[in-house]
């Protein structure tokens, strides 16, 4: 079945007459979009899950100038249709403007108006294909459907074998049917990045023989906004490969993510290419971009300990990037473990001493 080229879409029409809202409504209704008038900008609160269009009628009076920026500082992905009279063209604050995604002016057709919604169709990733593994999970297919991908599916990956260029695994337990389907993929597309939503609370264990398949791993609950971030900056990154290296007698696997200490619970989780590490920190090269002082996560699998994952945290105390290398160049960064007696920090610490010499 054909989606609607507005299906997922959210608009939110503020400031302009009764008759015209209706009209629009009803024009992107039928296209598929949600569709809510707002009286008043201070109750707007785009939800997480779709994408979120604010259509405002523009008026001197209105403040916009003050309302337009606070509501896209607020919500990031929120995204603005000006609509203008002819007599205003020109006069239109620079503060609304900056906040405007999009100007449209009246009286419009709906030549007109079908030109400026196509211009909130965000399809980054049409053409590419994705395959997903879901249980109950319909999150990311659906986003990215909305992103534009050609979603595949078990069927269709054995029948025709696609150019998959990524695969999301969203397991609702680590069973034997979702190791099966991972083998089973990985067969099939040896060097395809795997990204994997995990839910600490499913059934299975999270293990190296998962973990040795996998490039990124986010953990669950993650808010739609977040997910589609994340999968954005996996094709943005001029390098997805996975980079395991470790150099240390008795280590596995390492994995490291940035921590969100308002949320308590680390972000995108990658396997890095490992420098150096020892008990008072790590060094890694990676293309993801880390700050300084920024507190991570980071996940260690021992080699004589292969279904157990000692979770450690730190900080990033140096980061390197040669500006006079090509664009694309990866960071280099040095982390010092949070010291913490902790049951996981001292099996590290252990470990680490164990292989030492």
């Amino acid at each position: 079945m054909a989606q609607h080229p507005l299906a997922d879409t959210q608009f939110f029409l503020h400031g302009e007459s009764d008759i015209v809202t209706r009209a629009l409504a009803a024009y992107m209704g039928a296209r598929g979009a949600q569709v809510t008038a707002v009286p008043r900008l201070d109750e707007l609160r785009p939800p997480e899950d779709t994408e979120n269009v604010l259509v405002v009628h523009y008026s001197p009076a209105a403040g916009l100038a003050v309302k337009l920026p606070r509501l896209k500082n607020d919500y990031g992905s929120l995204r603005v249709l000006l609509l203008h009279e002819f007599i205003d063209r020109g006069k239109i604050e620079g503060g609304v403007l900056s906040a405007t995604d999009h100007l449209l002016e009246k009286p419009f057709t709906q030549s007109n108006l079908e030109k400026a919604l196509a211009q909130f169709r965000f399809r980054p990733l049409a053409g590419r294909h994705v395959y997903v593994f879901q249980n109950a999970d319909a999150q990311p297919e659906s986003l990215l459907r909305t992103l534009g991908a050609i979603v595949v599916g078990a069927a269709a990956l054995e029948a025709e074998k696609p150019p998959i260029e990524l695969a999301v695994f969203s397991p609702a337990a680590l069973d034997d049917g979702f190791r099966a389907a991972l083998a089973g993929f990985r067969a099939a597309y040896p060097d395809v990045p795997i990204f994997m939503l995990y839910d600490p609370q499913a059934p299975g264990i999270l293990d190296s023989a998962i973990l040795n398949e996998i490039a990124y791993l986010v953990q669950k609950p993650v808010p739609r906004r977040a997910l589609r971030e994340k999968i954005l900056t996996f094709f943005d990154q001029p390098q997805r490969d996975r980079r395991k290296n470790p150099r240390k007698t008795g280590i596995s696997q390492i994995w490291i993510s940035a921590f969100n200490p308002e949320l308590g619970t680390p972000e995108l989780f990658e396997s890095p290419f490992l420098i150096d590490i020892s008990q008072s920190g790590l060094s890694f090269q990676s293309y993801m971009e880390y700050r300084e002082n920024q507190t991570m996560s980071v996940w260690v699998v021992a080699e004589d300990h292969p279904d157990k994952i000692i979770d450690l945290r730190g900080e990033i105390r140096w980061r390197r990037h040669d500006a006079a290398e090509a664009a694309g160049a990866a960071f280099k960064y040095g982390v010092e473990f949070t010291k913490q007696n902790s049951p996981g920090y001292t099996s590290f610490a252990r470990m680490i001493a164990m292989h030492s010499g």
